[in-house]
């Protein structure tokens, strides 16, 4: 458990889910109301939008109220829990202390791509709480009515709550071939149909469900966002993923019996998860500890020579508090950039010439990475798009890419939009930069490694 906080004191946080959601928390605290249409850009103003993670938006920008460091914090606070989880689900399905350990361990190695601070974090934890609970039916079946609980919180946080219910209905089909008895089959179904019925206690209702179901299934998700693409050995997510499979498909083999069939229709339900995106392979990395001990021998889940206070283990226990007070983010803000030192995606030199060239309602053409900073850091300067893929319409991702590509056209639709500010990405605007260098309409303002800004030269359109 100690290893996540370690690895996630380190990183800078990402800025292209949190800054919007830190912003629109922002929004709500102060109108005190539910944001349902879009108020963050120009090309969607007003449009609907199903703001399904409002919990998680209000939660972060209560947070950030703390400043960044404390969102680090709480980051590496809630991978330590997801694992604390997972290692308390394995032992209470009979893995002793150091079996559980180290399957914790590979199971951190797996989802630890997945571990950044935004609402899909939070809908880590609570399914790893969810599968714990339902391992540990067997000494306090009562903890099963927690569940519809947790849901409640989850389909106001993230569209993963979907899964809250597949894991009571997992852990059904297990206690039906294992006999565990009528009774406990019954809380089962009983909790898997309240749980079902409490996701709809969130303010818009059932179409919470659609918003679930139909964001992996947007094409222009699935095209915009490597995430959302089928894993690959390319990539580290997809190549964990695929390593995981095959130690799981290696243990199946050396059985020297057939696996339970629920144990293998569980797999195969998170493993399709994970073959279908890669946000998928987060939900295996959770789910199969514990189904893989279930499928031990009893004798390798017994730890040899075990001594929790051994002197090496103090040691450990020293060495590592160590490492997590000098890895604290605090240490890091005390230079000059302050803050913006432990932020990602958000260029410093291109906010600071944004903050000197922009006046009030200023439109800003971004890159679409960096939206969602430029929401947060100037929320009087609408931006053309940011990382909420579905609240935009395809047309409008098809004049991002025609600008972006600076292909014939593209000035038009800067003079349409009536946009007075462009920021190019030097990784993902190259044909832009050399386009609008050469236009006369345009002057640049500031240039640098990340990107560049440019102003209009004339009145505009």
């Amino acid at each position: 458990m100690a290893l996540p906080v370690l690895a996630l004191l380190a990183p800078r946080l990402s800025m292209i889910d949190l800054a919007y959601q830190v912003r629109a928390g922002d929004l709500m605290l102060k109108t005190h109301g539910l944001l349902t249409t879009d108020p963050l850009s120009f090309t969607a103003l007003a449009h609907p939008w199903l703001n399904q993670q409002w919990g998680a938006e209000i939660l972060f920008a209560l947070l950030h109220r703390l400043g960044w460091p404390a969102l680090i914090v709480v980051r590496a606070l809630l991978g330590a829990g997801v694992a604390a989880f997972v290692f308390k689900a394995c032992r209470a399905r009979g893995a002793a202390t150091k079996p559980a350990a180290w399957i914790t361990i590979a199971s951190f190695a797996v989802w630890l791509p997945g571990a950044i601070l935004r609402p899909q974090l939070l809908g880590l934890a609570l399914f790893a709480l969810t599968v714990w609970l339902v391992s540990d039916r067997d000494r306090h079946p009562e903890r099963l009515w927690w569940i519809p609980l947790i849901v409640i919180a989850w389909a106001n946080v993230h569209g993963s709550f979907i899964l809250g219910p597949v894991v009571v209905a997992l852990a059904w089909l297990q206690a039906r071939a294992g006999n565990e008895g009528g009774s406990a089959t019954r809380r089962l179904v009983w909790v898997g149909v309240i749980a079902t019925v409490a996701a709809n206690f969130n303010p818009f209702g059932l179409r919470v469900w659609g918003y679930a179901v139909g964001i992996p299934a947007n094409r222009v998700i699935a095209d915009t966002i490597i995430e959302w693409r089928p894993p690959t050995v390319r990539t580290v997510p997809g190549l964990m993923f695929l390593l995981s499979v095959a130690l799981v498909a290696l243990l199946l083999v050396r059985r020297r019996r057939p696996a339970p069939w629920p144990a293998l229709v569980s797999l195969g339900v998170f493993f399709a998860l994970g073959l279908f995106a890669v946000r998928g392979v987060f939900w295996w990395a959770l789910a199969v500890p514990p189904i893989l001990v279930d499928m031990w021998p009893e004798e390798a889940r017994r730890s040899r020579g075990t001594n929790l206070r051994s002197s090496a283990n103090t040691v450990l226990v020293g060495v590592i508090a160590l490492l997590v007070l000098i890895s604290l983010p605090w240490w890091r803000t005390s230079g000059s950039e302050g803050e913006m030192a432990i932020l990602d995606h958000a260029p410093p030199g291109v906010t600071a010439s944004l903050a000197s060239v922009l006046h009030p309602g200023d439109r800003i053409f971004n890159p679409q990475l960096w939206g969602s900073w430029f929401e947060l850091r100037f929320p009087e300067n609408p931006v053309f798009d940011d990382s909420r893929i579905e609240v935009f319409t395809p047309a409008v991702w098809s004049q991002y890419d025609q600008v972006s590509g600076a292909v014939d056209g593209w000035q038009r639709i800067l003079d349409r939009w009536k946009i007075q500010v462009v920021v190019a990405s030097r990784t993902q605007q190259g044909s832009l930069i050399g386009a609008i260098r050469s236009d006369p309409g345009w002057k640049l303002a500031h240039e640098d490694d990340q990107g560049l800004v440019f102003v209009r030269s004339d009145p505009g359109p």
